[in-house]
């Protein structure tokens, strides 16, 4: 094992202390939706960075070798399963599975027993690390609901194969069903993965292949259509989500793709400090990983510096695909977007201020839509004001809603939020621009 491994392991142990919630159950009804993910389990001090499905290893980690744990992941809320085949393989000769540091759910997990709460009051400890396809019966017993977990490596180590059988206990259900409302919560193995000193940088995959290196390689048998519970019927996982790892090139790293927002009638020059949020973090390339620091803007330097965007008139167009040289100390910063050159790809949305329905005007529909907003996230809701399945609009959308402040943020952590003052402001500028006059914000809102 590498330094950042023994990192990990003792990070890991000290979480163990803790005592750990579960939600309850919850129903899972078709089988279509099923999606096995691999994912990085981000632990303090692991030396990278997690992200969803992509995982970012520093330059200088990947040069003197490192490991990232990975998880495999079943995400559903139920399911009825009863055998389950999967093979994991990587597409690069320096990225290999660590056959030392394989888990499975019925292996001990630490010293003491450790106790867990359910989200409905139930408690139950165990040896054993819960995962997703435990259960806990009503003596508040957990069991790891596993006749056998086996895994086979290639003497390369560059692929893995897994097969899991749901072992039947006596008072049970006839088939496994995920632990809590969320089993995604919950690996259902865990690996590491090793990078060989000098691993270059670049994007690599470990995915779900078939023996003979096709791509969908994941596949389980199951009771759903059995009528007395004794035959079973295969059925191949529709979603199979790989893990890509990048290694980028530079000095530093930024999670966050930068954009500026502004309002059509904001003629202030863009700084920097409008392409990043306030509490940004920036991540610097060390030999044990990157380490996390808050964005300073004394040393970042980049070519967005005193730039006057030429405002626009039709709120349906947005200046996009603005490269700039960017560094931050002299050095060269990257992207997950763009981590092979020291450029940014960035962005400057801009639209009309108050329009929070998206339908580029101002009116007093604009009002209500803010209104009903706010009194759902008063009553403890969490609301959104656009119907996009995007994040990104979802910002957009809120940061011309929020008149007087311009929060880019939707309200968490900044101190803003939409409100009746915002709504006010609205309808006041509605009145005005029906009576023919221009209406005048910064007036508006004294």
């Amino acid at each position: 094992m590498k330094k950042i491994v023994h990192k990990i392991a003792a990070s890991a142990a000290a979480v163990l202390l803790a005592v750990s919630s579960l939600p309850v159950n919850a129903v899972y009804q078709s089988s279509d939706e099923i999606a096995f993910s691999l994912r990085a389990i981000e632990t303090e001090g692991c030396g990278y960075i997690a992200d969803g499905n992509t995982v970012y290893v520093s330059p200088s980690a990947a040069a003197a070798g490192t490991s990232v744990r990975i998880g495999m992941y079943i995400e559903a809320e139920y399911a009825d399963l009863a055998f389950l085949y999967a093979k994991l393989q990587s597409n690069y000769a320096k990225i290999t599975f660590n056959q030392e540091s394989y888990h499975n759910p019925t292996a001990i997990y630490s010293d003491e027993k450790i106790t867990y709460t359910m989200e409905d009051g139930t408690e139950f400890s165990t040896r054993l690390k819960p995962y997703c396809l435990g259960m806990v019966n009503s003596a508040g017993f957990y069991q790891a609901n596993s006749f056998g977990v086996t895994n086979k490596f290639t003497p390369e180590e560059n692929s893995m194969n897994l097969t899991w059988m749901y072992g039947y206990g006596d008072g049970d259900a006839t088939s496994a069903t995920f632990l809590g409302s969320r089993s995604d919560e919950y690996s259902f193995i865990e690996v590491e993965l090793d990078l060989a000193p000098d691993t270059e940088a670049g994007s690599y995959t470990v995915s779900f292949v078939t023996d003979d290196g096709t791509e969908m390689g994941a596949t389980y048998l199951t009771s759903d259509d059995s009528e007395n519970g004794e035959s079973f019927y295969q059925h191949i996982v529709p979603e199979l989500k790989n893990l890509e790892i990048v290694i980028p090139n530079g000095e530093y790293f930024i999670m966050e793709h930068p954009t500026a927002y502004r309002w059509l009638d904001d003629p202030t020059p863009l700084r920097s400090e409008d392409f990043y949020p306030e509490g940004t973090i920036i991540y610097k390339d060390t030999a044990e990983g990157y380490v996390a620091e808050l964005l300073d803007f004394n040393k970042f330097s980049t070519g967005v510096n005193g730039m006057t965007i030429q405002f626009l008139t039709d709120p349906d167009e947005f200046i996009c695909g603005n490269f700039f040289e960017t560094y931050y100390d002299g050095m060269a910063i990257n992207t997950p977007e763009y981590y092979n050159d020291g450029f940014l790809f960035s962005t400057v949305v801009s639209g009309l201020r108050g329009d929070a329905n998206n339908d580029k005007m101002v009116n007093a529909n604009d009002a209500a839509v803010i209104l009903v907003y706010a009194a759902e996230r008063g009553a403890g809701g969490n609301p959104t004001l656009s119907d996009s399945e995007y994040q990104s609009m979802e910002r957009t959308t809120y940061f011309l809603a929020d008149v007087n402040e311009g929060s880019r943020n939707c309200g968490n952590g900044d101190g803003t939020s939409l409100d009746a003052i915002d709504a006010s402001a609205i309808l006041t500028y509605s009145a005005i621009a029906g009576s023919g006059v221009t209406p005048d914000w910064n007036e508006i809102l004294k």
